[in-house]
């Protein structure tokens, strides 16, 4: 049986002198949600954006999610993610891939999909809301709530 050590095992207790665990990883930060919502007053098109609040850098991104309300009729999917920064390429499915809410309201959290969890944003990023699949324009009040759950400190 071999033993093998992790980053953070190796840093904080072989080397000598001990590196400290970077921030969010060893239990110390607190969890901060950024979220954002709109009501859905106008049918969305493919390619239409909401805009959320900027991320901030040095963040540790642990899940994304985006809820919306109730139906928006046949048809209607997201995606969450951000908008390029100066080190990022725009990523707009980085935290959730696929949202839909054609004929139910959803909750839908990062999955294995989702390039953007566990990711250590060197850059402040825009939170980004993006319609890959047009809504009914007969919903016209449905909400779509969405953000991210990450460690700062």
């Amino acid at each position: 049986m071999t033993i093998r050590y992790g980053d953070n095992y190796t840093g904080q207790y072989r080397t000598k002198p001990s590196e400290k665990f970077p921030k969010g990883e060893s239990g110390g930060g607190r969890l901060r949600p950024i979220v954002e919502r709109e009501t859905l007053a106008v049918a969305t098109a493919v390619g239409d954006r909401i805009w959320g609040p900027i991320i901030p850098a040095g963040s540790l991104v642990l899940e994304g999610f985006v809820k919306i309300s109730k139906s928006l009729g046949a048809t209607g999917i997201f995606e969450l993610g951000y908008l390029a920064g100066d080190d990022d390429v725009e990523d707009t499915n980085a935290f959730v891939v696929s949202a839909d809410a054609g004929g139910q309201a959803v909750f839908v959290k990062s999955d294995y999909q989702a390039a953007g969890t566990l990711k250590r944003l060197t850059t402040d990023l825009q939170l980004v809301a993006r319609c890959t699949e047009i809504m009914d324009g007969t919903v016209l009040d449905a909400v779509i709530t969405f953000g991210v759950i990450l460690v700062n400190d």
